[in-house]
């Protein structure tokens, strides 16, 4: 609780250990923030937490979120984002949506994931993603629930409490803060009472700094955050030496009343603030004057305090010998890994956060970005300077269409891998083949798209194109200006980007094919198409179609072939014939991946059946797709049908040969007398389906064939 919490810190604070325990300032004030004021865990799913806002104001919700931290978790289990306006004096209560109706008829919210807490699990009140009030302690879990209840009990908040236990990480004990009642006692939810006269006001905290800057003179400034609209005139700043003069008081500042939102600034401008080594003081009741030297001996330790007591501090150090600094947290060189310097500046995200460590703090930006006059030069890791203001730091924009990106052809590279396997890529391009299997027309299901660099490299060893895996991801069309972020990785030896995130930047984009021929000097010429869009403007030959029922594949060349040894002895000429054939032979597939693919797609694109066949020998001209590569070959993956010509169509009778003796066959594979719609009948046992047509239409149909 908000006691508790103090006496913690005098216990770490290297300064504040002999203090003493005047712990606050007595005020007519209302509760700084929103605070927990009931909390519901009874049986089954009966379970709520009530907000109370006793500020003196309405509060808008929208910056407040709840969080769940179930048995011990150190990062949220679960959380909502609060929504809608609460009147000052009001309540918000947001229950498990299958509690008791008694619960729900006050509640104004539900929600099922944040309010399923057990009574050893933490819940927490957030503004704006710094603690406002916390429920049990975050990273703990108790053996069975929290000291002072919480297991089948409703908790109420006592009236004199008027502020939330802003330190999640503290030992909770609910008899303090809290009054027990039994199990399923809801007669008390959705109003609260709180008696704030003599609350005690939150101690303010040193929230910004700037000490040393870009340009001369510094721009320099100390910011405090507390309590809006509060007088913290009994509280003074001091800016302590930690090199030349070690321990001095180099400067002082008087604090005054904060504004509407909690922050009071000293003046922005050359305030001489010590570069280098120094340590910044908050105290209250100071009786000193500038000059006073606080470690007369030059030991780092305090030895004369002309204050009652110390209540925020923080150091930089620039990491020279012999320098001192009089805080527990210290900021150095690298101290947040985004530079070897010390901070010039640095602010609290979020505004008030204080876990006595150097994470507390982001350093600001040296060139002064959000300082009006100075472009900056803020990046990763840093905070905006913003005097006056809530603290910020630097977010990546958004990424879009247009930013920096990695050339499809860098990323396929010049030999066989891409040389940035296993590395995050964005990519730019125009989407040349749909294989994505959605709603939308495409031209397969390979689960992706292909993606081509619309001008090129110009250089004739990379390809300008990619195959983008995106299972699930955005959907595209062919003409789609794409931009693509995702990792790259050889997938059985195809370059492919497996997508993270996709956006479409423009529709309507056309990319050439690229024309091709067989047959080719090696087969490793495919391999700088592959992705592209690319096409075969000669007549190709129909050569092989052992696959076609299984995976829709049929072997284009651009003459037909025969086995080497039906022409001839089987040796080096042989040998050479097989040879020619592998560089003269590109396979045509269907874009799927599925066995057995129904219906069979032609070559032209329509539909294989009865009325549209064709015969081994066949030609086609103008096949176009992508250049793809699976299972061990080079494929092309149609976007469009081919010119087909039935150049060897099947002739009506045997040829004469003129001779009498006449041989005739028949194909009997597979075809059967019985016929598989009786059940296991056949086989040696009458035990096993029979094999055979289905039933006697087919048989009919088989036997006239």
């Amino acid at each position: 609780m908000t006691i508790r919490k103090r006496f913690m810190s005098i216990g770490i604070g290297l300064f504040t250990l002999i203090l003493g325990l005047a712990l606050g300032r007595t005020t007519q004030a209302a509760a700084p923030d929103l605070f927990f004021s009931e909390y519901v865990e009874g049986s089954s799913f009966n379970k709520a937490m009530e907000i109370y806002n006793g500020t003196g104001a309405a509060v808008d919700l929208s910056a407040y979120t709840l969080q769940l931290y179930s048995n011990g978790a150190s990062s949220p289990s679960a959380s909502v984002t609060l929504s809608g306006t609460l009147a000052d004096g009001d309540v918000f209560v947001m229950a498990h949506p299958s509690a008791d109706p008694a619960i729900l008829a006050v509640a104004d919210a539900t929600n099922g994931s944040v309010i399923n807490f057990n009574g050893d699990d933490a819940v927490v009140l957030r503004k704006n993603g710094a603690v406002v009030d916390a429920f049990g302690q975050i990273g703990v879990q108790p053996i069975s629930e929290w000291a002072g209840g919480g297991r089948d009990d409703t908790l109420r908040r006592k009236e004199t409490v008027c502020q939330g236990d802003t330190n999640a990480g503290d030992a909770f004990d609910a008899s303090v803060e809290w009054d027990k009642y039994a199990q399923n006692t809801f007669d008390g939810l959705g109003a609260h009472t709180a008696n704030c006269n003599g609350v005690t006001t939150a101690d303010p905290k040193i929230n910004e700094f700037s000490a040393s800057t870009t340009g001369n003179p510094d721009v320099e400034y100390v910011e405090v955050y507390g309590n809006a609209s509060t007088d913290y005139s009994a509280f003074t700043i001091l800016e302590i030496e930690g090199d030349s003069t070690k321990g001095t008081i180099d400067r002082a500042f008087a604090v005054g009343t904060t504004d509407g939102s909690g922050f009071w600034t000293t003046s922005v401008g050359n305030l001489s603030i010590e570069n280098g080594t120094l340590t910044l003081l908050l105290v209250e009741g100071f009786t000193g004057s500038v000059g006073n030297d606080i470690d007369a001996n030059d030991d780092g330790a305090i030895d004369f305090m002309p204050w009652a007591r110390i209540v925020d501090d923080v150091a930089v150090s620039d990491g020279d010998a012999g320098d001192l600094t009089y805080s527990a947290v210290v900021l150095g060189p690298n101290y947040d890994g985004v530079s070897n310097f010390a901070p010039g500046g640095a602010s609290r995200i979020p505004d008030g956060a204080d876990t006595n460590s150097s994470a507390d703090w982001v350093r600001n930006d040296f060139d002064l970005a959000g300082i009006p006059g100075f472009a900056g030069s803020i990046g990763l890791g840093e905070a905006y300077n913003t005097p006056g203001a809530p603290n910020a730091v630097y977010v990546l924009p958004p990424e879009a269409c247009g930013d920096t990106f990695t050339p499809i052809y860098a990323v396929q590279g010049s030999g066989p891998a891409s040389p940035v396997v296993n590395t995050e890529v964005a990519i730019e391009g125009v989407v040349v083949g749909d294989f994505q299997n959605n709603a939308s027309p495409d031209n397969g299901d390979l689960n992706g798209f292909h993606v081509q660099d619309p001008v090129g490299d110009g250089n004739a060893a990379t390809s300008d194109g990619v195959f983008v895996y995106a299972p699930g991801g955005m959907d595209v069309s062919v003409g789609d200006a794409v931009r693509v972020r995702g990792s790259v990785s050889e997938y059985n030896g195809m370059t492919e980007v497996t997508a993270s995130q996709i956006w479409v930047c423009s529709t309507g984009n056309s990319v050439a094919a690229t024309p091709l021929s067989l047959p080719v000097a090696s087969v490793d010429d495919f391999e700088k198409y592959e992705g592209m869009l690319v096409t075969f403007p000669q007549a190709l030959v129909i050569s092989e179609y052992f696959n076609f029922d299984r995976y829709g594949e049929i072997v284009l060349t651009s003459e037909r072939h025969t086995t080497p040894t039906a022409e001839v002895e089987p040796g080096s000429a042989a040998i050479q014939a097989a040879q020619d054939f592998l560089l003269d032979k590109i396979t045509l597939d269907d874009g799927r991946s599925s066995q057995n693919p129904d219906p069979a797609i032609h070559p032209n694109g329509n539909i294989f059946d009865l009325n549209n066949l064709f015969r081994g020998g066949d030609t086609v001209a103008n096949v176009t797709g992508v250049m793809h590569y699976a299972f061990d070959l080079y494929r092309i993956q149609p976007t469009q049908g081919a010119d087909y010509t039935n150049a060897n169509p099947r002739p009506t009778s045997p040829e004469s040969v003129g001779g009498s003796l006449k041989v005739a066959s028949f194909n009997v594979l597979n075809y059967f007398t019985t016929l598989d719609n009786s059940g296991p009948i056949c086989g040696p046992l009458a035990n096993q389906d029979c094999r055979g047509a289905d039933d006697a239409t087919e048989f009919t149909r088989q036997r006239d064939k």
